[in-house]
């Protein structure tokens, strides 16, 4: 069963403490969690689903781009299904006990989520991804709509190809016109819509320019309108560190 939103929060309390520093309490209602500290580009924590059962979900996000307010696509493991190697009999149910909470963030970090503040390893890691789905014809279904979006933000943060391919593969997106997730937690869909796709019509404004500080300035302010979303103050958002291009434009 559901905690309530107090309880919630009293669990995810304890639970940062016991996790000893690098973890603390965001958000507040129903949207609280249990946050890494200092998010680059990443944003990872916990949550309680807003269901009958309740069931805690680790989530990561990349932090270039609007998130998706129905927390799926790039990154997520449920507790009653997430699997610890060499354990199967470990499943992290009791949302109620904050050691399970702790543990689980602990373990999810580590074993599935710990590779993703590396950008240009992950960056690297989508692009081999996308070629064995092209090779094997599944481009055409696989990269639409978040994926896409989330392949592409990758290689434009990293600065992974000659800047007129960055340019069409922004206008890719622009192009594939899936726009189904809300923003923000604005659960108004054509809202939700429209201003994901002025986030991506911004960027490409500004990356037809060349002017990679203007880029990188989106990138900041997106990062922050995010952040501040999911709870944080401004004392607890620290400036981005932008990965080295690896191609110069």
């Amino acid at each position: 069963m559901a905690l309530t939103v107090k309880q919630w929060r009293e669990v995810v309390s304890e639970a940062a403490v016991l996790m000893g520093g690098g973890w603390e309490v965001a958000g507040k209602g129903s949207s609280t969690s249990l946050m890494r500290s200092d998010p680059q580009w990443w944003l990872q924590f916990v949550y309680q689903e807003k269901t009958s059962n309740g069931r805690m979900v680790a989530y990561q996000g990349l932090l270039s781009y609007p998130l998706p307010s129905t927390q799926s696509g790039m990154g997520g493991a449920a507790g009653d299904q997430f699997k610890v190697p060499d354990h199967p009999e470990i499943r992290f149910r009791d949302v109620s006990d904050p050691k399970v909470v702790a543990e689980f963030a602990r373990c999810t970090s580590e074993l599935k989520l710990h590779d993703r503040y590396d950008v240009s390893g992950v960056r690297e890691a989508s692009d081999r991804k996308y070629v064995e789905n092209c090779a094997a014809g599944r481009e055409d279904y696989i990269y639409r709509g978040i994926t896409l979006q989330h392949l592409i933000a990758l290689r434009v943060l990293s600065g992974s190809r000659p800047l007129p391919d960055l340019v069409a593969d922004v206008r890719r997106v622009l192009d594939d016109d899936d726009w189904l997730y809300g923003i923000w937690g604005d659960r108004t869909a054509d809202s939700g819509e429209a201003r994901l796709r002025a986030y991506w019509e911004d960027l490409y404004a500004r990356i037809q320019t060349g002017d990679r500080q203007s880029v990188e300035e989106l990138f900041a302010q997106t990062r922050v309108d995010t952040l501040k979303w999911f709870g944080l103050s401004d004392a607890q958002i620290t400036d981005p560190v932008f990965p080295e291009l690896e191609v110069p434009w």
